[in-house]
């Protein structure tokens, strides 16, 4: 009775094997692609991340650091093939107004007079603070072709620093002292 029972259920075993062997298959290749693309595709987004990232750090260094821009500016001689010559002082008296203009550390300051005689720049004028008499000053430095700078900013409305006697100094006891030395000779 086995056997015949056997004999009588094999088609209809083997019809159940020929359709579920293959959808069995293709729901594993289905899950199979599926954790592929989500694996493909979140080690993608971190690679997006990470260069994007990376490209944000460059770009920032390179144009907003004075040593970028130089770097930038000697990758362009270099790859030209010869170094720029001397720059006129007209040009180099634009190009130094530009870069006080847009510097992120000098663009909010009050921009001083700029002229420029042999490379050298001499900036004259006002600053707030100290701090942005040397911003000024580092600016105006990061040019390409400038040979120095004469800094002739003087810090403007701050009578503890002596600017009130046209004496300027960051000790505060030698203003005091020249302070003293107007008031004996009144």
């Amino acid at each position: 009775m086995g056997a015949i029972k056997f004999l009588i259920t094999l088609p209809f075993r083997l019809v159940a094997a020929a359709i579920i062997l293959p959808i069995k298959a293709a729901l594993g290749l289905f899950k199979l692609s599926v954790k592929t693309t989500f694996l493909t595709s979140r080690m993608a987004m971190r690679s997006s991340v990470i260069s994007f990232a990376a490209g944000l750090g460059l770009g920032w260094f390179f144009t907003s650091t004075p040593t970028g821009r130089q770097l930038v500016e000697q990758a362009r001689d270099l790859a030209s093939g010869t170094p720029s010559g001397p720059i006129d002082d007209e040009t180099l008296t634009a190009q130094v107004r530009t870069e006080l203009a847009s510097s992120t550390r000098t663009w909010h300051l009050p921009q001083p007079e700029v002229s420029v005689t042999d490379g050298v720049v001499t900036l004259a004028g006002e600053a707030p603070h100290d701090t942005g008499r040397s911003d000024l000053e580092d600016a105006a430095k990061a040019v390409r072709g400038v040979v120095s700078v004469l800094n002739n900013v003087t810090i403007g409305g701050d009578a503890d620093q002596g600017t009130a006697t046209g004496i300027q100094t960051d000790d505060p006891e030698a203003a005091d002292a020249s302070e003293s030395t107007e008031e004996v000779s009144a």
